[in-house]
């Protein structure tokens, strides 16, 4: 099973939702918040959300190994620690909706990863800069992708693919990517 923004598990469109579903359980996240993160756990009474995260890197409720499963290493929320076990998380870009499509992919899953496309293509026909500086490809803040990945060591494979011309001259381009700022976007624990 893996936690998915569809009751299909492996949805093949773009999907923007205000639920989650892991197996036969899903969790309303309207109560979460536009720009924060957080942990999806099971317990024996279904899915629940946990903490808030700190920032974009760091959980606020710590994590532990039993076994083969992550399980929260405290109580929170009247459950005692070890008793919920991590099944995946989100990234919420409005209140109370994530999202996973070629351009934001803001849910992830512990068990069953898959790979899923990411895309941008800024269809303007041409633009210009004035000066030599970094900058998103046409100065425009759309031109971005976003991953959410709530543990480390799994692994992220992003290629980026930029073709330039100046009049009939092929240039070549220089591109640059950063975490936490411009292409791509990938938010991975500490």
């Amino acid at each position: 099973m893996r936690l998915s923004v569809s009751t299909d598990e492996f949805p093949e469109s773009d999907i923007t939702t205000g639920m989650l579903y892991y197996g036969a359980e899903s969790l309303d996240i309207s109560s979460a918040l536009a720009g924060k993160c957080y942990d999806v756990f099971l317990t024996d009474d279904g899915l629940v959300i946990g903490p808030e995260w700190t920032n974009c890197t760091t959980r606020a409720l710590q994590v532990e190994k039993d076994g083969c499963k992550i399980v929260n290493a405290i109580s929170f929320s009247g459950i005692d620690a070890g008793d919920a076990e991590l099944v995946g998380g989100f990234r919420c870009h409005a209140n109370g909706l994530t999202r996973s499509t070629k351009q934001s992919r803001l849910v992830w899953s512990r068990y069953d990863a898959i790979l899923l496309p990411v895309c941008r293509v800024d269809t303007a026909a041409s633009w210009s800069y004035s000066t030599a500086a970094w900058r998103q490809a046409n100065g425009n803040a759309l031109n971005q992708i976003e991953i959410f990945c709530g543990v480390s060591g799994r692994m992220v494979d992003i290629t980026a693919y930029q073709l330039t011309w100046q009049g009939a001259r092929q240039l070549s381009p220089a591109a640059s990517s950063a975490s936490e700022s411009t292409v791509p976007r990938l938010i991975v624990p500490r």
